[in-house]
């Protein structure tokens, strides 16, 4: 009798099995050939109706105040202070305009800008490379051209002496310029670079504010001859359609030499700290003519040189940042140098001067 209760049993079982797998096999088994998607899950009444009471858990309020309408009038307000353009802080003693700006929303730095005069207009670049334009003191800006991704630290805008305003800018290590507001940009001829080096970069553009636009182009390329990384520097007579190579530097680590057009001049001079360690290796550029004047001993281990001036009342003053901490000036152009502050956090390889109070 425990015998047939037992087989009894495993009849039953086996049976429900098999009714198991075929219901379950019927369902939601899919032949190979079946492309279909699997079904997507339905939250259902019930789960909507346990959501909606769970937010309302969240939002504990008085029975007369309604929190969705709370929650849709601070998204009002929200609204509205955003596109708000007028700011106060500090009880008043600080006010100012908020505009956003930049190409897509992105965040970053304005590392390069010019000022045309005559057409009253500044040029920059975004981090992204976009290139803009705003007329000062109109609050507006307009992107020019963000086809192309330039290099967001390096711009030059300037008149041209036959008339209209010309761009320059770097992209793919070469220099382009533009006559039509940057809207097509054409390869300046001339730069080149001996070795297909990851490293090779355009370094500064510089142009000097004299009668024919004179411009000068400082590369980092890798030299077959000497082998290593050196600075050249070219210069160009026809404002930027190409470039001449006019001098190789001995040195050509990253920012171990600056070049400086001092304010309210026509002059260049170059600082090299790599050259001669533990010194300023200074030098005069006069057309294609490029002169050590002078190795000034600062001692030290340095690795990062930034040269700025002006000249006021026929004395031009010269400021040299080295390290970006310790900060140099020269009254005798680069024969001789005075530190005159050490800096009490380190500076991003930036600094400038004021062109009339240095």
């Amino acid at each position: 009798m425990k015998l047939s209760f037992y087989i009894a049993c495993l009849l039953i079982l086996s049976g429900s099995l098999i009714l198991k797998y075929s219901i379950n096999k019927n369902i939601f088994s899919f032949s190979n050939n079946d492309k279909s998607e699997m079904p997507k899950p339905v939250e259902g009444e019930e789960n909507a109706r346990l959501r909606e009471l769970y937010n309302g858990l969240r939002h504990k309020a008085a029975p007369e105040v309604v929190w969705q309408q709370l929650e849709m009038e601070n998204a009002r307000q929200l609204t509205a202070m955003l596109r708000q353009t007028q700011a106060s802080f500090a009880n008043g003693a600080i006010n100012g305009t908020w505009e956003e700006k930049g190409a897509t929303n992105q965040t970053g730095s304005i590392r390069a800008v010019d000022y045309v005069p005559s057409v009253n207009n500044i040029y920059t670049l975004s981090t992204g490379g976009t290139l803009w334009k705003s007329s000062l003191g109109s609050g507006f800006w307009n992107v020019l051209n963000q086809n192309m991704r330039f290099d967001p630290k390096l711009i030059r805008a300037f008149s041209k002496v036959g008339g209209g305003v010309r761009i320059l800018l770097s992209t793919n290590n070469n220099i382009y310029y533009s006559d039509n507001e940057g809207q097509t940009v054409t390869a300046s001829a001339g730069i080149t670079y001996p070795i297909g080096w990851v490293g090779n970069y355009v370094a500064q553009l510089i142009r000097l504010n004299d009668a024919g636009n004179t411009i000068y182009c400082l590369t980092r390329p890798w030299s077959s001859s000497p082998w290593g990384a050196r600075f050249w520097l070219y210069r160009s007579t026809n404002e930027g359609q190409s470039f001449t190579k006019i001098y190789e530097f001995n040195s050509g680590n990253d920012n171990m030499l600056s070049l400086c057009n001092p304010y309210n001049t026509t002059a260049l001079y170059a600082a090299d700290i790599e050259t001669s360690p533990g010194n300023i290796s200074f030098y005069t550029i006069d057309n294609s003519s490029v002169t050590l004047t002078g190795t000034y001993p600062i001692g030290g281990t340095n690795n990062n040189c930034v040269l700025k001036g002006t000249s006021v009342a026929g004395v031009t003053t010269l400021y040299a940042l080295i390290n970006n901490n310790k900060l140099y000036r020269s009254l005798d152009i680069g024969m001789s140098w005075n530190i005159q502050s050490t800096l009490p956090e380190n500076a991003w390889s930036k600094m400038n001067v004021s062109p009339s109070n240095p």
